[in-house]
């Protein structure tokens, strides 16, 4: 690819520039050589090769428009079409002609502009055939320059012949392409709409070209004349010249190229028709009715700023693409592929890339429409209802308020605070007036009158200086809030406001940008919402600066006024909030007492803080309150996980630390606010009844009840059980026990409960055989108040383990089943392999050994 992009800049002279042929056979030269080496055979080839290619492409493009080429028209084959479309032609130019004062039919001419109001019609310009490409085939058909501006009948059915071959497959011959372009020419809707009754003919005004003396003169003597397309008279040759130029030009194997350019006095005349069709469509616009017309600017304005970043006036035309789509109107008349062609039509030549404005919108609308429902005069109110009223309906219109909402009190509010900051206001206003340089005008007056407002280019840039683009406005939004604060006697084009029509669009931008779901519950009315963003514009550093250039100190005067509220609502809203916790507090206790409910309550309490703990706790985690809330099934679309875990928070009150837990009266205050969640119609106490109604007394899980007493452990089978079992027990026992000296007697061996459920973890009882909560509620149910177990305690706790393995419930088992499950129980643990660092501290400490159990024998 570099060598290609080289030997492309070296022939075309750079890299941006278009090649000429001569250029593109150079280059290519140079690229088979690079490759194949400059054999001459090799180049042979090629050029051959090309040179076919070449003029497979340009027979549509070249040799139909060279001026000498009329003479293909003149076989057989095409004047049988012809003679057979004769009518086709004779209406087609009657219909597009214009009349001289003779009103005969042999002085009919087609001009310029009618031609171009036909091929629009017919939809004869494309990506092919372009509006220059027709206006050379309209000057090669009148090779006589004193009649270049019109056709008479025989040059118009030779414009219709090139057009003809100008188009269709490249492997056809050009009788075959003119069969089919007439073909369909004679099934276009347009010939149908010439062919009804109720359509007359009107010849059009009398040219002044119709006293010329082409126009008199008899085209029979013409050598023209003889053919419907005419045949040029040939000129006399010297020996050995070639007949015609473009035999010779075949031979030396070059393209033709077109020889007519554009006029700018033709431009001029297309030009001011197009205008003037804009012109009329502006002002029937203006003539529509209310409903109408704003049906027509609600959907230009919505498209003009449609994929923009700011709000624009003006329409690009990739938007009216996608306006057409949006509205449904794409089809067989109206597509992407001849949209183009009324996106030319209206706009002036050589701008047919340009912005769109309002009438020139329009008039694009009333072409669309005559293009669907016909030239009747119903059209633009059938498009409007059928099409564009249903679209202005569906568009998405950004939701800015008035300048004239809210109450009395609240202007008289908002008014003063726009007084306490009107200096600063005054400043800010007068530097950002100032940022944007003039337009073309010197006039001095013009330059102070745009130094006296802010246009959306300079609002902009102070909406994104003081962030409040994007924080609390897109800049979409900063011009849809021009156009809402501008009255009715002022352009809604030009976007710019004075100072006063700025303070308004501050009012505005406040009520709007805090108006979103962040921020509606922390400023609730809208002197708030304008006292925060006039804080937000006093606090700024670039305020100080403005104020610092005008040689003037910034005293943050309003700030400090403003934090101070904030602060001392701040206060007195947490005194209010605590009192109201303190008050509902007391009165969700007292109703649980009142309705019988708070044992219950205290049992799910006491289970779930318990849950996953070694011990039992009188506090809620997270992650347990979260296990309530699974439990009693209380999550869906109203109360998330994201929700559960807010109130959780809140229920803490100002009692936060690194590990947050919920008390009993906290408890009940988050089950309050689990339940106005749930039953957002009813009040806190209500709605906290219905929830443990509905879904923590049925379903919600509760501690178990202190286990019994344990009176036939005493019994001799099961001391014999125990007995026989004695030395690998009192192993256990002394591998997990301490020394307490803390008794006023005898230090001796005990099991705290920490070692209890290392004990339970290292055998797997804890995953396998009770929960931490069980295995807590066995060792208290054994051991005294002190919470240290010793040997006989051990030896209790192992029993009632043993049973609870073996599911058998204390005092409805026998003592040999008791003694049976016991020493199961203890065949499990002695195969256990958490023994074998039992028996490793065994034969470590064989030496103390008649010291450990001294106390035991």
């Amino acid at each position: 690819p570099q060598v290609v992009a080289s030997m492309y800049c070296h022939a075309a002279g750079s890299k941006s520039a278009a090649m000429r042929w001569d250029d593109f056979l150079v280059a290519t030269t140079e690229l088979v050589a690079t490759k194949f080496g400059a054999a001459a055979d090799i180049l042979a080839t090629l050029m051959d090769a090309l040179h076919g290619l070449v003029l497979a492409y340009c027979h549509k493009r070249a040799v139909v428009l060279a001026p000498d080429d009329s003479d293909q028209f003149m076989k057989p084959e095409v004047m049988d079409i012809l003679l057979q479309y004769d009518h086709l032609l004779k209406s087609l130019f009657k219909h597009f002609a214009t009349s001289p004062s003779s009103g005969d039919d042999n002085g009919l001419i087609i001009t310029q502009e009618s031609l171009l109001e036909m091929v629009l019609k017919f939809e004869l310009i494309s990506s092919y055939c372009t509006e220059d490409d027709i206006m050379c085939m309209f000057h090669l058909s009148t090779p006589d320059s004193s009649h270049a501006h019109s056709l008479v009948y025989t040059e118009f059915v030779e414009l219709i012949c090139r057009r003809a071959a100008h188009g269709g497959r490249a492997e056809a011959s050009v009788h075959e392409r003119l069969q089919s372009f007439l073909q369909n020419l004679s099934s276009h809707p347009v010939v149908h709409s010439m062919s009804k009754p109720s359509r007359n003919v009107t010849p059009r005004a009398a040219s002044p070209r119709a006293a010329s003396p082409r126009a008199a003169s008899p085209r029979a003597a013409s050598p023209r004349a003889a053919t419907p397309t005419g045949q040029r008279a040939q000129v006399q040759l010297s020996e050995g010249e070639p007949r015609s130029r473009s035999v010779s030009r075949s031979r030396a194997r070059t393209p033709r190229r077109r020889t007519w350019v554009r006029e700018e006095t033709e431009d001029d005349e297309l030009n001011s028709v197009r205008v003037s069709r804009v012109e009329m469509a502006g002002d029937t616009l203006k003539r529509l009715n209310s409903l109408d017309s704003g049906v027509v600017k609600s959907v230009f304005e919505y498209y003009c700023s449609y994929a923009e970043s700011t709000l624009q006036t003006t329409m690009k035309r990739g938007n009216l693409y996608k306006l057409i789509r949006d509205a449904q109107v794409e089809g067989t008349v109206v597509n992407s592929s001849n949209l183009g062609v009324v996106i030319s039509a209206c706009q002036r030549v050589g701008r047919a890339t340009a912005r769109i404005d309002l009438p020139c919108f329009y008039n694009m609308m009333v072409q669309i429409a005559q293009r669907i429902f016909g030239d009747a005069d119903d059209s633009m109110e059938q498009f409007l209802d059928v099409y564009l009223s249903p679209l202005a309906s569906r568009i998405v219109k950004a939701p800015v308020g008035t300048a004239n909402e809210g109450a009395a009190e609240m202007k008289e509010g908002i008014g003063e605070l726009f007084r306490q900051c009107q200096d600063t206001l005054s400043a800010i206003f007068d530097h950002y007036s100032s940022l944007q340089p003039p337009g073309a005008s010197n006039n001095w007056n013009a330059v102070r009158a745009g130094n006296q407002t802010v246009s959306l280019k300079e609002l902009t840039k102070f909406a994104e200086g003081y962030k409040l683009v994007p924080a609390l406005l897109s800049k979409m939004e900063v011009g849809r809030l021009i156009q809402a604060v501008l009255t009715d006697n002022q352009s809604r084009d030009d976007l710019v406001l004075d100072f006063q029509g700025f303070m308004a669009w501050l009012e505005q931008a406040a009520i709007h940008g805090f108006s979103r779901r962040e921020y509606s519950e922390e400023y609730l009315s809208n002197v708030a919402k304008v006292e925060k963003l006039l804080a937000m514009i006093d606090n700024s550093h670039i305020t100080t600066s403005v104020m610092q250039s005008l040689g003037r100190r910034h005293v943050r005067q309003f700030t400090r006024k403003h934090n101070e509220s904030v602060q001392r609502d701040a206060i007195q809203k947490s005194t209010n909030l605590l009192k109201g916790r303190s008050a509902l507090e007391k009165k969700l206790l007292q109703v649980l007492e009142n309705k019988g409910l708070s044992t219950e309550l205290d049992k799910v309490f006491e289970f779930y803080s318990s849950y996953g703990e070694d011990t039992v706790k009188d506090s809620i985690k997270p992650f347990m309150f979260y296990k309530l809330v699974r439990d009693c099934d209380m999550l869906d679309s109203l109360l998330p996980y994201e929700r559960v875990d807010l109130i959780f928070h809140q229920s803490l009150g100002n009692k936060r630390n690194g590990r947050p837990r919920l008390s009993f009266p906290q408890f009940v205050l988050a089950l309050s606010a689990l339940g106005k969640v749930k039953f957002p119609s009813s009040d806190a106490v209500d709605a906290f009844l219905v929830l443990l109604d509905n879904y923590v007394m049925p379903l919600a899980r509760r501690a178990d009840q202190t286990p019994a007493e344990f009176g036939s452990f005493r019994h001799s089978t099961i001391q014999d059980a125990i007995e026989h079992k004695s030395a690998f027990v009192t192993l256990l026992f002394n591998y997990y026990a301490r020394m307490d000296k803390t008794s006023n007697d005898a230090p001796q061996r005990t099991v705290s409960l920490k070692s209890y459920v290392k004990f339970a973890k290292d055998f797997g009882i804890s995953s396998s055989v009770a929960s931490h909560q069980e295995l807590a509620r066995m060792f208290h149910a054994a051991v005294d108040q002190k919470g240290q177990a010793n040997v006989e305690q051990w030896k209790e706790v192992l029993c009632r383990w043993a049973m609870h393995w073996g599911k058998l419930n204390i005092g409805q088992s026998s003592p040999s089943e008791i003694a049976d499950r016991l020493g199961k129980f203890i065949q499990t643990l002695e195969n256990s392999e958490a023994m074998i660092s039992v028996e490793q501290w065994k034969c470590r400490t064989q030496t103390y050994k008649k010291a450990l159990y001294k106390y035991h024998n």
